[in-house]
């Protein structure tokens, strides 16, 4: 069995380039006057004839007296030692009713060195494969020697990089080429995709040449949708296959239904006929056809087929209805992902969310804040388990400052304040939890002496967090009150002022 579908056909004996095509790539790919000496002797390398452009400048523009075409001079006393002229041509072959195949025909040229034209590359499409074929006509080293022979994929002349670099363009890539016009639709339309929509009803000159692939593939397609007047579709799948790396829709070419070919079910066709667009026949393949209804339902509250995907997942985990995790999402003012992720942190925290009250809970962000709070205590619980070493260093920097007979007006409370100087890693997390901050984060920097974090509290309440400052070198870094909210309270900015100024002269 062969390993590629194309093989068959490269087998099969193709008539080389014509002369004529040959020409015409050739005319068309000429871009220099060379002019040999200052005399102004030079050759036209369109037309190929001797002419005489007098005085010129260097890269000026010319046209050539015999052929009429403008193009550039080059001097070759001061051209470039690497003057490079790439150009390709594309010629469409009709091989059977269901197979094409693009052949890529390079012009070469370097310098004023005489040009090379030879097909170097080819693109098999074919109506009853999802995907299109390569194949290189290069050098491959084989049995201690190299021979120039074609080769099954796209290394060389079908990158549009450099192979290896993503920033550097490949000079050698032949995806631009220019159609050879003369024949191009005349074969094209052999193929019987083509038989009742010709080619040229949706072919983009402005595009690559390579959209022949998309155009044999959906031609049985987009037929059907133009004669249903389903065109939006039909763009919408162009521009996805445009834009998705040639990943479109994946159809049934075998089918001779509309349905068929897209692999719908009569419920599904049903909808999609209502509003034929992608969004829809996304939403009806990701339900599925067990899931219509859902379908239905998400398409008409406008719900993207990848929060759809999640909401799916969602009901068949906690057996809750498509439409009731929607209501409640909707009631709520929130997004199907944070109503997911809350779900896994009652999994996490072993809660039964099979209780309505925590799976739907009447207030969403305030039971959300709880869970989340219980949940960080016990991420912190954790951590100082594994943190007893860092409590134990952090703990003898606590006890030295509290032993300080000097700063004890302030740890004691003076004015409705205290300073309360942190034992260990979960007094860091409890605090920042509260603040909403990231005090947890200065754990390495307290134990490596390199800073020191206080928190200031109100001496009627004084289990209850307030504020939380840092000092460093000598200075007060940053003091800041709940959600890192820059602390403007003048009596609270003058006690840990005063608190700091102690600190320095007893440091």
């Amino acid at each position: 069995m062969a390993k590629h579908w194309s093989e068959k056909y490269m087998a099969m004996n193709m008539n080389p380039i014509t002369k004529q095509q040959t020409e015409h790539l050739r005319k068309t790919s000429a871009k220099f006057i060379f002019v040999h000496n200052k005399d102004g002797n030079a050759t036209c390398s369109c037309c190929e004839k001797e002419i005489n452009v007098g005085h010129t400048k260097h890269l000026q523009k010319y046209v050539c007296p015999k052929c009429g075409k403008e193009m550039q001079i080059q001097h070759e006393w001061r051209m470039k030692k690497n003057l490079r002229n790439i150009n390709w041509m594309a010629v469409a072959k009709a091989l059977d009713n269901h197979t094409l195949v693009i052949r890529y025909v390079m012009f070469s040229q370097y310098g004023n060195k005489p040009y090379a034209i030879a097909e170097r590359a080819r693109m098999y499409i074919s109506d009853q494969y999802a995907h299109p074929e390569h194949y290189e006509y290069k050098d491959v080293y084989t049995n201690g020697k190299w021979e120039t022979t074609w080769k099954y994929g796209r290394q060389s002349y079908f990158q549009f990089n450099v192979p290896m670099s993503c920033w550097i363009r490949n000079p050698y890539e032949c995806w631009t080429a220019n159609e050879f016009s003369a024949t191009w639709f005349r074969e094209i339309n052999k193929l019987d995709v083509f038989k009742y929509y010709p080619a040229q009803q949706t072919y983009d000159k402005t595009r690559l040449v390579s959209q022949l692939h998309y155009m044999v593939r959906y031609g049985k397609m987009n037929e059907m949708c133009s004669k249903l007047g389903f065109n939006e579709f039909m763009e919408d799948n162009f521009n996805h296959y445009i834009h998705n790396h040639d990943t479109g829709i994946s159809i049934n070419p075998r089918k001779t239904s509309l349905k068929g070919i897209l692999r719908l079910t009569n419920a599904q066709y049903k909808v999609f006929a209502s509003h034929p667009r992608m969004r829809v026949y996304d939403m009806l393949r990701i339900c599925g056809k067990d899931r219509v209804e859902d379908a239905r339902y998400f398409i008409s509250h406008g719900i993207t087929a990848y929060t759809a995907k999640d909401i799916m997942g969602m009901s068949r985990k906690a057996g809750a209805s498509v439409n009731k995790i929607c209501d409640y999402v909707g009631s709520q003012n929130i997004s199907s992902w944070e109503l997911s992720h809350y779900w896994s942190i009652l999994d996490k925290l072993d809660i039964d969310k099979a209780d309505k009250n925590y799976r739907f809970p009447k207030n969403f962000r305030k039971t959300e804040e709880d869970i989340n709070r219980e949940y960080n205590l016990f991420l912190a619980k954790q951590e100082a388990e594994k943190n007893k070493e860092k409590d134990t260093k952090i703990r003898l920097i606590s006890e030295g400052i509290k032993k300080n007979t000097e700063l004890m007006g302030w740890l004691n409370g003076t004015n409705g304040l205290q300073i309360f100087v942190p034992e260990c890693v979960a007094d860091l997390a409890t605090e920042g939890i509260n603040l909403h901050n990231c005090l947890s984060t200065y754990v390495d920097r307290i134990i490596e002496g390199r800073t020191l974090i206080f928190f200031v509290r109100k001496t009627d309440d004084p289990e209850k967090s307030y504020v939380a400052f840092e000092y460093a070198n000598g200075e007060v870094i940053q003091c800041r009150a709940d959600h890192n909210k820059n602390v403007e309270d003048a009596k609270v900015i003058n006690f840990v002022d005063a608190f700091a100024e102690r600190l320095r002269q007893v440091a």
